[in-house]
């Protein structure tokens, strides 16, 4: 039996353990099952079977229980306050700021929600029900259930707001905050921590790429529902036995879409391509190499460079080797870009219409290699971390963007007549040779696509399928002057606007969640903003 370990030895450890230089641009989730609970149980001495009751004997000591006059997390409520003026502190001063003391208790929270069933499809799950098995974990004698309900819905948002804040404040470089709850306003947080294990998160990422969504583009709950509907039921899909179990409940799917949803918005590109994991004999990493674009100025000429990025291939640096259509070959220096990116340094001889024409593949002398297929069309959009224009599989609306396409037949001017049509104005058409564009192909700029082209021009150019939006509806942040970072910061007072596109007249209702630092409450505002019609889509 494990002596008995107090409850800040418990908080430093799983605090270090789950969060560090190990988790950077990561999102944490405070899960039991998690190689980093084994850590913090190692470093505190526990057995892993026995820290449920050792964390929750820890936790129970600083509770008001029986006859007292303060609410039941009342210390933990100082402990927080007293935080956050050293965290105001350190901020000021410049320094990092402490560990927050209540991710022990939150460790408790989440522990809760895994043993109320929030991974099994077949568990009737209510409030009631996690409040039962907390009560449980804490030793809670049956006349203070009511009291540690109210403290907790009183104060428990609190906790993770601090948990939140504490890692923004490193700007991601410990990991990124996870907990989110659309449904079940209190509770959610802690079931958002149970629902997906790192396989299956893993596997979001694995579906992301599948599905050619794109780094820093958010998605509305009802399509990331559709395409993890697609990709499960795709022959080249790879969900393990537990993820598929999950999808198959109707009253788990909009959870783990939502999880889906924050996987996506910290996601930086990696994942495994279906079809295209790791070779079975070598090990080796497998992977996609992409299109860029990038606009040069010069004087008061303008000119377009198309380059390489590798996306996928993990741990890889330096020297590289292309091969090219006609068994052209050279070497290629590969340098960081971007999140989840690489960019490779194409040398000069390598002449633009080469990476356009045939199959691209680098390799690395560990046998990984990365890959791209010749198209007619190629959509490049805007990336949020850099502003360069990295290539996608299908065009995003509201997202700048990019068209290049091959001069073959009617297939430009069938590529204008859907941008005038379905497109913002403004867009350019580009092509000759004195844009350094290669060769018999056309180059779109500053597009905007605002609908759904009409169907009977997608059905006599098949090429111009991705140039059909996935998204009935997308809210995208437009303007501003956005800090680098892995958290989304703007710099105050500079303009900025909110877009949204839609198929229906039906108002929109924006929410934002204001943040009170002061109190560590996070505040609802809703307006119902009615959009009005720009052309044929509607734009905000």
């Amino acid at each position: 039996m494990s002596g008995v370990v107090e409850y800040a030895d418990w908080n430093r450890a799983i605090g270090e353990a789950f969060f560090g230089p190990h988790a950077e641009g990561e999102l944490v989730y405070l899960d039991s099952d998690a190689d980093a609970f084994r850590e913090a149980c190692r470093r505190v001495g526990v057995a892993e079977d026995e820290a449920g009751d050792s964390l929750g004997s820890s936790v129970r000591s600083l509770l008001n229980l029986r006859g007292s006059h303060r609410a039941t997390f009342a210390n933990f409520d100082q402990m927080t306050t007293q935080w956050a003026r050293r965290r105001r502190k350190a901020v000021r001063e410049g320094e990092r700021t402490p560990l927050p003391p209540v991710i022990g208790l939150l460790m408790i929270f989440s522990m809760a929600a895994e043993r109320m069933g929030a991974r099994d499809p077949g568990t009737v799950k209510t409030e009631a029900g996690y409040y039962a098995q907390l009560e449980r974990l804490l030793r809670i004698p049956v006349p203070d259930s009511t009291r540690i309900r109210a403290s907790f819905r009183a104060t428990s948002e609190t906790y993770w707001e601090a948990l939140s804040l504490w890692l923004e404040d490193l700007d991601g470089a410990y990991g990124l905050p996870s907990a989110h709850a659309l449904t079940h306003r209190y509770v959610g947080l802690p079931i958002s921590q149970a629902l997906i294990r790192d396989t299956e998160r893993r596997h979001m990422h694995s579906m992301f790429v599948d599905q050619g969504f794109v780094v820093g583009v958010p998605v509305s709950h009802e399509e990331m529902r559709d395409a993890i509907e697609n990709w499960i039921h795709s022959p080249s899909a790879a969900p393990n036995a537990a993820f598929r179990k999950m999808w198959a409940s109707e009253e788990t799917r909009p959870k783990i879409a939502d999880a889906a949803i924050a996987e996506l918005l910290a996601w930086d590109g990696g994942g495994i391509i279906a079809g295209r994991g790791p070779d079975a004999k070598t090990g080796a990493a497998q992977g996609r190499c992409f299109l860029t674009v990038r606009e040069r100025r010069k004087a008061l000429k303008r000119s377009y460079a198309l380059g390489l990025a590798v996306k996928q291939v993990r741990g890889v640096a330096g020297d590289a080797r292309i091969k090219l259509a006609g068994n052209e070959t050279a070497t290629v220096d590969v340098s960081p870009f971007s999140s989840g990116l690489a960019d490779l340094r194409t040398p000069a001889e390598i002449a633009p219409d080469s990476l356009l024409e045939g199959e691209v593949i680098i390799e690395w002398a560990d046998g990984s290699r990365a890959q791209r297929s010749p198209k007619r069309v190629v959509v490049f959009g805007q990336d949020a971390a850099t502003g360069s224009y990295i290539e996608i599989d299908r065009i995003v609306p509201s997202l700048g963007s990019r068209l290049l396409v091959k001069d073959e037949g009617d297939l430009v001017a069938a590529a204008e007549a859907i941008l005038k049509d379905a497109a913002a104005p403004g867009f350019k058409r580009i092509d000759g040779p004195g844009y350094d564009l290669p060769v018999g192909w056309a180059l779109f700029s500053d597009v905007q696509l605002l609908r759904a082209p009409r169907s009977d021009e997608i059905q006599r150019h098949r090429d111009l399928s991705c140039l059909e939006p996935r998204m009935s509806t997308q809210l995208a942040i437009q303007g501003g002057l956005r800090l680098p970072g892995r958290i989304p910061k703007w710099v105050a007072g500079r303009g900025m606007h909110v877009v949204v596109t839609a198929e229906g007249e039906t108002p929109v209702d924006l929410v934002a969640s204001l943040r009170i630092l002061r109190r560590f409450r996070p505040r609802s505002a809703g307006w119902r903003v009615k959009l009005f019609p720009l052309r044929p889509c509607l734009y905000l």
